[in-house]
């Protein structure tokens, strides 16, 4: 909210309100998952373990490692993916996601 005071015709203070909205997305590791029309969440971020990717539409994936080598190719992939750290190993990584809308890439980190 931000107030703005000016002086009306006769002197008077007078005081303004004015409100504006914003949309904000955190992209950090959280607590809790949040998800809109047109975003992927992957959770938890950083894991130990396994960590999950949910997608809002039909998509095709391609993780790289940190040296950018592509590593796992994943197609047709409806709602979630699990990653293992059993599969993948320790590192951080990026996630390339395709879908009718384009691509985003995505960081996962595995401890």
């Amino acid at each position: 909210l931000i107030h703005k005071f000016y002086k009306d015709a006769f002197g008077e203070s007078e005081s303004l309100h004015l409100a504006q909205q914003y949309n904000l997305f955190i992209d950090a590791p959280s607590n809790t998952i949040t998800n809109s029309k047109n975003r992927n969440v992957i959770y938890p971020n950083p894991t130990n373990n396994i960590s999950t990717l949910y997608l809002n539409l039909l998509s095709d994936l391609e993780v790289f490692n940190i040296l950018g080598e592509k590593i796992k190719t994943y197609n047709n992939v409806n709602n979630s993916i699990n990653f293992r750290k059993s599969e993948l190993g320790s590192g951080l990584f990026f996630i390339k996601i395709y879908s009718e809308q384009g691509f985003m890439i995505k960081n996962l980190i595995i401890n």
